[in-house]
């Protein structure tokens, strides 16, 4: 099996640098260029399964893709692979959240894993829906090529579960906007073939 992993083109939350989380924006005309441009270099590829993230931002990227697979696959929305809820935190930069919530914003950098942002969720219970899904889709399929596109958050927990490096791991790696990434599993063994590759026009 092979996974392709797809982030959502740009939005205005990430020129902005905000915690975007479920705030659902949609993408700006960077983010659509870059969609097609992925576009582009997906419609030689054969997909077996298409799942997206419900939010604005994956599923605009996902529908430029999808109009240039030759297959007319299926979109399947899946609301295990959102990004994680940033609760009162969405909508607002780093500062601005040191200022209103310094004792929460500490906790939270002080124990990520576990601590749940106001309103909002931990990073462990985001891995634990993320991978539960995972799983399931796992089992289910035992090969082809599966197209998934989402958020940053989501493809580094699936890469990092993949490689054996647990929810720790996801440091380790970045997924830029409008990026994809790939992994092929076979035999019970991953391997990261491809990371950040944003094609160019």
């Amino acid at each position: 099996m092979i996974l392709y992993l797809v982030r959502h083109g740009e939005t205005i939350g990430n020129q902005q640098k905000v915690f975007q989380g479920w705030l659902d924006l949609s993408l700006n005309d960077t983010g659509r260029k870059q969609a097609a441009r992925l576009a582009e270099e997906l419609a030689k590829e054969e997909f077996s399964q298409m799942y997206v993230s419900p939010l604005k931002r994956a599923c605009e990227t996902g529908r430029i893709i999808q109009q240039s697979l030759f297959n007319d696959l299926e979109m399947i929305e899946v609301d295990a692979i959102k990004e994680m809820n940033f609760g009162l935190w969405e909508g607002l930069h780093n500062n601005v959240i040191m200022a209103k919530y310094l004792p929460e914003y500490q906790n939270w950098l002080d124990n990520w894993q576990e601590s749940s942002v106001p309103e909002g969720e931990s990073a462990r219970e985001m891995y634990q829906r993320v991978i539960g899904w995972l799983k399931e889709i796992l089992q289910e399929t035992e090969d082809g090529k599966l197209l998934i596109v989402t958020h940053e958050g989501v493809i580094l927990q699936i890469i990092s579960y993949l490689l054996g490096l647990g929810l720790d791991g996801c440091w380790h790696f970045c997924a830029l906007p409008g990026s994809l990434a790939i992994v092929e599993v076979r035999e019970g063994f991953s391997r990261l073939t491809k990371l950040n590759h944003r094609p160019t026009e």
